[in-house]
């Protein structure tokens, strides 16, 4: 049993002012005062008040501090957490009244919101599933299984209006008839969360904050329709940026390393140094590099950055080479860097490559030999096309020896 927990939002816009650090702060703060067996942090989804992220909520008090920096957290866990005092100046201005503290529902921002879809986001840890359950969760799932027949769920969701919040706004319940009309046979649930709006993380929100709610729905759903598996659609404006997803021998999820200010290009370039340190490629803004990565502390080590001329597409890592030397290919040329040197160079430019450069295979031979399989371009009805031919042609390159 823990005394206290710490809610820190983990949503995109807490993110990207640096949640992580505060998070990471908490826990080094807590288990020097020697709180980590009383104090719980926990990451949670958008609590929606985006613009005064970082945010932090302390219960079970319910104090909302707001603008957290990692400098504040000792303050916090000293007065608030060990000396029962609530550090006023760090408080959302509006749950201070005189010398009471209100709660975030009475404030301007919330008391007229009705939460629906986002109503545990930003209350709840979503990666704990007795967390969902104890607010209900997989109780409508349990109400459809043990009371209702699949033709009383799709007609409770025809009788619901529920729609979909597209352009159409078709009848969801008319989208479930459909499909349980059809014959008996393999059927899949697809929920598709991809967005629909730029930059608006609609969906990502309810991902992040509230991922049970979604598999609730898709399980009643199946039952309805008659179908036993689902696909979830998402692409990588859905989840949080994670430049490393580390998995145990068994396949199992261990950590994800992620970071604040560097991103992964398109996830790619990941390769073992003969230095025996493991590089990954990251990119900030327009500017591509690498770095390496700590496995055990589950965060990037040294970063090497402006390695090309602003612009450059770097593709990906490909193989260590010799004197502890990485090669970059991209569309702009092949690359060898050696982590320290200023800039990389560029041993041969795509402009000179006497094979089709984009898409090509590509491998690393021992002696430091690159290879890349031909495949022939041609053109058809004024699109570029590229086809592999019936037999292929193999090329070297040597980058260092």
């Amino acid at each position: 049993m823990f005394r206290s927990h710490i809610l820190v939002c983990g949503g995109a816009g807490c993110t990207s002012s640096g949640s992580a650090r505060i998070v990471t702060a908490f826990e080094k703060e807590l288990a020097t005062a020697g709180l980590d067996k009383e104090v719980k942090v926990i990451k949670t989804g958008c609590f929606g008040l985006c613009a005064l992220g970082p945010i932090v909520v302390v219960y079970p008090e319910g104090a909302f501090y707001s603008q957290v920096k990692p400098e504040d957290i000792p303050e916090i866990v000293e007065e608030h957490l060990l000396k029962g005092r609530i550090v006023k100046r760090l408080l959302y201005s509006e749950t201070v009244q005189e010398d009471t503290i209100k709660s975030l529902g009475e404030t301007d921002f919330y008391k007229k919101q009705l939460r629906v879809a986002l109503k545990n986001c930003g209350v709840i840890d979503p990666e704990n599933i007795n967390e969902y359950i104890a607010y209900d969760g997989y109780m409508a799932l349990g109400k459809v299984l043990t009371e209702m027949t699949p033709e009383e769920v799709v007609q409770c969701i025809l009788d619901s209006g529920l729609r979909g919040r597209g352009g159409g706004g078709f009848p969801t319940g008319r989208k479930w008839a459909f499909a349980a009309a059809q014959p008996k046979g393999v059927k899949y649930v697809c929920c598709n969360a991809d967005e629909g709006d730029p930059g608006a993380f609609m969906d990502r929100s309810v991902l992040e904050g509230d991922p049970h709610v979604v598999l609730e729905a898709m399980a009643i759903a199946g039952y309805a329709i008659g179908a036993n598996q689902g696909y979830i659609y998402v692409r990588a404006a859905g989840i949080q940026d994670a430049l490393l997803i580390v998995l145990d021998s068994q396949g199992n999820y261990v950590k994800s390393i992620t970071s604040d200010t560097y991103t992964s290009h398109d996830m790619g370039g990941l390769c073992l140094g003969k230095d025996g340190r493991i590089y990954t490629q990251i990119q900030k803004g327009s500017q591509m590099g690498i770095a390496t990565v700590d496995l055990q502390q589950g965060t990037l080590g040294e970063i090497f950055m402006n390695l090309v001329p602003e612009g450059t597409v770097m593709l990906d890592i490909i193989a260590p080479v010799s004197d502890n030397g990485l090669v970059f290919w991209g569309y702009d040329g092949i690359f060898t860097y050696r982590p320290g040197d200023p800039k990389a160079d560029c041993i041969l430019p795509a402009s000179e490559a006497p094979f089709a450069w984009e898409n090509t295979p590509r491998c690393a031979l021992p002696d430091g030999r690159l290879v890349f399989a031909d495949c022939t371009k041609y053109r058809t009805e004024g699109e570029e096309v590229f086809r592999v031919p019936e037999y292929t042609r193999f090329y070297y390159l040597t980058c260092t020896q």
